[in-house]
């Protein structure tokens, strides 16, 4: 069973600040066409007719989104717990999230971006009472209610849900959902979309073999093996980092053996798959989180070997179900010291993130006031991450040849062509770029 589910519905793995790259808002000036006659056209028009004609050939999609899922939970919160309740729209979203994982889709780079647009709500949610302060009694119900979310077996809508012989408890047989590797679906979804954007260095939306090797290469030795076998990101290797990486594995294998060398070189590809998607994770994040402050050790684990009380190497019945309660309880605590270690940690964003969206200095940050931040931030984030994949030639806009080169891309399947991230090169796509592409200012 993974137990990790929900804290990443909390936490975000990847980290850092950002430059915010933006280009113009959609809703911008719009182009006159000079007159012409049928038989010309501007190179602007025929690129964008390239689109068009991809849209009318096109099969019908749907929005990647997890909307029914979100709705459903939303209802039961409703129903189930008091108006006013501070936390429902989290708890909706976090079941939504779990929802989405049971029903078997792949974690996708937009879900993902879905769970960063969420950072500015927890803001708005630690302050249950909206007063523009966060006290200890916040800290604290925030964090138990996170904590409540952590074992999603205990949580009433998916016993409700997923109970297939109603016995009132989720047993193995129906939490085989749990089971899915999220973080490693999530380090995937990125990696895959940051190796065709990295890699693809000719923009013909695919990786040839001489791009692959070159690109895996470079991404190796900026997980750098040193001597004693621990392994580092170096963000600039230098021209003797292949080198100084042979003679660290050498090293390793004459003093520690051949295994310890093969245990590194695979956290050495691990590193590598991470470190590949810092950039596309620093572009998707709306404001910039502090993870340097360590986190501290929980409370201990407790010594099953202590619940043998009649010393005969094995558990009886009684044993085993108290050494069952105490690892219950242990977990309880457990995620309870994270949930609160995290709400700290929004305690201390919080001043910060109330003076920029506190439009009308008054000190106090209202509901509308967190949503018309976020929502900025959102289109922010929507631009940067636009100019950086399809902004090809730093321009500040997207000139018909990039628009071209997108069409290429998305006859041929390439991720690149995935402007919505949601893992799927679709109509949507065609139809996200033809608005933006004409909603640019000429």
């Amino acid at each position: 069973m993974r137990r990790g589910l929900i804290v990443l519905v909390v936490l975000i793995v990847l980290a850092g600040a950002v430059a915010l790259m933006t280009l113009p808002r959609p809703g911008g000036a719009q182009n006159t066409s000079p007159t012409r006659n049928q038989n010309t056209a501007t190179p602007s028009d025929r690129a964008l007719r390239m689109v068009r004609d991809e849209i009318a050939r096109a099969e019908t999609a749907r929005a990647n989104e997890p909307t029914d899922w979100l709705a459903d939970a939303r209802a039961w919160v409703t129903a189930n717990r008091e108006a006013g309740w501070p936390y429902a729209e989290a708890e909706a979203r976090a079941l939504a999230f779990i929802l989405e994982i049971a029903d078997g889709r792949p974690v996708s780079v937009r879900a993902i971006m879905r769970e960063n647009e969420r950072q500015i709500d927890e803001f708005k949610t630690l302050d249950a009472d909206g007063d523009g302060e966060v006290s200890d009694e916040e800290v604290e119900a925030y964090a138990a209610f996170q904590a409540s979310m952590s074992d999603p077996r205990r949580h009433p809508y998916l016993i409700e849900r997923f109970d297939a012989d109603g016995d009132g408890v989720l047993g193995p047989g129906e939490t085989t959902w749990m089971d899915a590797d999220v973080r490693t679906q999530r380090l995937r979804a990125m990696a895959d979309r940051a190796r065709i954007d990295q890699w693809d260095t000719d923009n013909n939306g695919t990786l040839s073999e001489a791009e692959r090797a070159a690109g895996r290469a470079a991404s190796l030795l900026r997980a750098q093996i040193f001597p004693d076998g621990h392994v580092e990101y170096v963000p600039d290797p230098g021209p003797d980092a292949a080198g100084a990486q042979a003679a660290a594995r050498e090293t390793l294998a004459a003093e520690f053996g051949q295994e310890v060398l093969d245990l590194t070189l695979a956290r050495q590809e691990m590193a590598t798959e991470m470190y590949l998607t810092l950039d596309l994770g620093q572009e998707m994040e709306l404001i910039a989180i502090d993870r340097t402050t360590p986190w501290e050790d929980g409370p201990p684990m407790p010594d099953t070997g202590s619940f043998d009380r009649d010393g005969d190497g094995s558990l009886n019945q009684e044993e085993l179900e108290a050494t069952v309660a105490a690892m219950e309880e242990w977990e309880r605590a457990q995620s309870l010291h994270i949930a609160t270690l995290a709400a700290e940690r929004l305690r201390v964003m919080f001043d910060a993130q109330v003076q920029a969206a506190d439009t009308d200095f008054d000190g106090l940050v209202v509901a509308a006031e967190w949503d018309r931040y976020r929502e900025g931030l959102l289109i922010e984030r929507d631009n940067r991450l636009f100019a950086r994949h399809y902004d090809l030639d730093g321009s500040g806009r997207i000139e018909p040849g990039e628009l071209e080169t997108f069409v290429e891309w998305y006859r041929a399947g390439s991720l690149r062509a995935d402007v919505n991230y949601d893992g799927s090169v679709d109509v949507l796509d065609l139809e996200d770029i033809a608005t933006r592409y004409q909603a640019q200012a000429r």
